[in-house]
Order: C-alpha cells, then sequence, then structure tokens
C-alpha cells in the first residue's frame, strides 16, 4: 500500500498544482492587478528586497554557526555556496531535493564529519518547525475570535503534525537511542558498527549542545531575528502595494505560506505560493487583485535573490568543478 502511495503521490502534487493554477487564473481580474503592479511603490519595493538579502545573509550565519557547533570546520566560503545552491534547487524542483544537494556539498568539503552536517540540516529545519508553531500560538492568541478559529483550521493540523515529528525525532534521539542502540548492533552485526559509532557521537554532540542553553543561545537568537525578517518583509511588500494592515495580517500571511508550501507541488511554488498570499489576506477585506500584486511581488522579491545568486554560483568555472565533484562523491 505504501509503494502504491508513493506512486500516486506526485500524480496527486501535480494535479493539486494545476487545481491551483486554474483556480489563480479564474479567481484574478488581472487587468485590475496589473494595475496595483504598476503603482507599487518603488521605495518601499526596493527596502523589501534589501530585508531579504539580509535574511539571507542571517540565515547563511545561522547554518554556520549550527555546522560549528555540532564539530564541522568549513571555510565561510562553502558554508555560502552549499546553502546558497541548494536554496536555489529547493525553488527550481518541486521537491526538496536541493537539500540533498546542500548535504552533498558539506559531505564532500569534511567527509569525515558527514553525519553531523547532516545532522546540522536537520537542526535547522526543526527550528523552522519550532518558529513556525511559536508563531501560530501567538496568532491564534491575537487574532480576533473568528480569525482565530479560522486560522486553527487552516493551521493547526499541519503545524500538529510537524511538532510531532519533532517530538519523534527527539524521542528517538535522546531517550530511545540508548535502548535501540544494542537492538541495531545485535540485528546488523559488526559490518555496520562504525555508522552506529557515528550516530553515536551525533547524538551525543546533539544531547551535550541541547543541555547547554548558552552555547545554543545565538541559533535561537538568529531563528529569531529570521522570522523577524520575514514578518517584516510581508508589513514593507504590504506598503509598496498600499494593503493598509499591520502585524496581525502579515504573520497570518506567513504562517500560511509556511504551511500551504509544504508539498512543493509545482517548481518555485509559483502557483501554491500566490494562492495562500491572497487568501491570507481575504479574511480582512484585501480585493483579491490587490492581494495578487502583493504576492507576486514578495514572491519576486524572495525568490530572484536567491535564485540569481545560486545561478552565479553553479556558472563560475571554479565554482562549478567544485560541485561537481561534491554531486560525484
Amino acid at each position: 500500500m505504501l509503494t502504491n502511495l508513493k506512486k500516486l503521490l506526485p500524480w496527486l502534487k501535480a494535479l493539486l498544482g494545476l487545481a491551483l493554477l486554474a483556480f489563480v487564473l479564474l479567481w484574478v481580474d488581472w487587468s485590475v492587478a496589473l494595475v496595483y503592479l504598476r503603482s507599487a511603490d518603488l521605495g518601499w519595493l526596493l527596502l523589501g528586497l534589501v530585508t531579504a538579502l539580509l535574511l539571507l545573509v542571517v540565515k547563511v550565519v545561522r547554518s554556520g554557526l549550527l555546522l560549528h557547533l555540532v564539530g564541522v570546520r568549513l571555510a565561510p566560503i562553502t558554508v555560502f555556496e552549499a546553502y546558497m545552491v541548494g536554496q536555489a534547487l529547493n525553488i527550481l524542483l518541486p521537491f526538496r531535493g536541493g537539500e540533498v544537494v546542500r548535504f552533498s556539498i558539506l559531505a564532500a568539503a569534511q567527509p569525515e564529519r558527514a553525519p553531523e552536517s547532516a545532522s546540522s540540516i536537520v537542526a535547522e529545519k526543526a527550528l523552522g518547525v519550532l518558529g513556525l508553531a511559536l508563531l501560530v500560538s501567538i496568532l491564534l492568541m491575537t487574532l480576533p475570535a473568528g480569525l482565530a478559529v479560522e486560522a486553527m483550521v487552516r493551521l493547526l493540523p499541519q503545524v500538529g503534525a510537524l511538532l510531532l515529528m519533532i517530538l519523534g525525532l527527539l524521542l528517538l534521539g535522546f531517550i530511545a537511542w540508548p535502548y535501540l542502540r544494542p537492538v541495531l548492533q545485535r540485528a546488523v552485526g559488526d559490518s555496520v558498527s562504525h555508522m552506529l559509532a557515528r550516530a553515536d557521537e551525533v547524538v551525543l554532540r546533539w544531547r551535550k549542545l541541547l543541555l547547554s542553553p548558552g552555547r545554543m543561545l545565538p541559533v535561537f537568537m538568529l531563528t529569531a531575528l529570521n522570522w523577524l525578517l520575514m514578518w517584516a518583509m510581508n508589513l514593507v511588500l504590504f506598503k509598496a502595494v498600499g494593503i493598509p494592515l499591520g502585524g496581525a495580517a502579515a504573520a497570518l500571511v506567513l504562517a500560511l505560506l509556511m504551511v500551504g508550501l509544504l508539498p512543493a507541488v509545482s517548481p518555485g511554488n509559483i502557483c501554491p505560493f500566490h494562492f495562500f498570499a491572497t487568501l491570507a489576506l481575504r479574511p480582512f477585506g484585501v480585493p483579491v487583485e490587490q492581494g495578487m500584486a502583493f504576492a507576486i511581488l514578495l514572491h519576486a522579491v524572495v525568490t530572484l535573490p536567491t535564485l540569481l545568486i545560486g545561478g552565479v554560483i553553479l556558472l563560475l568555472p571554479g565554482r562549478r568543478l567544485r560541485l561537481n565533484d561534491a554531486a560525484n562523491d
């Protein structure tokens, strides 16, 4: 049954993407949306672009810090290249294959620390889920009753499922691992004992880190700054298209986008991104066309810098050779 589900999943994603495409095309009066786009304030738009670039800097610094905490010592340029290429591929591909490429680059740069590199990427995703859960909690406490119920229906099931996955990871890694490890050793014998020993090291390192909040504090602060910048970017682009809304609406857009884009049903999330950004603004009375103009500008500001930087890295001859070597390894 699981095999059949895996075969059906790409088709289901494709159908969902086509449905969102049809919905977006039929939902919007594009002549009106173009008026909003043409009248967008260039100053606010440039400020949104600056915010997006600053957000990339924060994400790369956090990636490097997580690697450093688990004992991976790499040149900053390698961390930068790995992150930007991975994110660019995440945008282009209708699945999260960019993280595999990112891991390949990191592992090729320091093969003996490959498990630690993988764990840093997992930790980054876990921090994202925890940040999303906190954002949704704040939204539910601050939105008016009617909007809070609507947000709960749309957000809680997915966020709850993600939190359960994170809790399962913590349970497996920090509570159940000492009991599972001997069972695995007996089951697989000595053939992969070195892999189990490396897993022991990674689990022990993360246990020490989580029991030392001071060492993790910079990571938590960068994660908070990451979410604050994403929220601020929404506010700035509200100004660009003349949407007279504040922090609650910007937070709801952010939360619904994060949840809605999880399936990654189309390259660049082109239709899902625009659909969910516009949908989040409907309860606030924003016209669909104005919401679509905001969504188009936000999507461009978020994706184009990453694609351009990642593309330049891939096109530079010396960089391309290094990345090809990483992929082959």
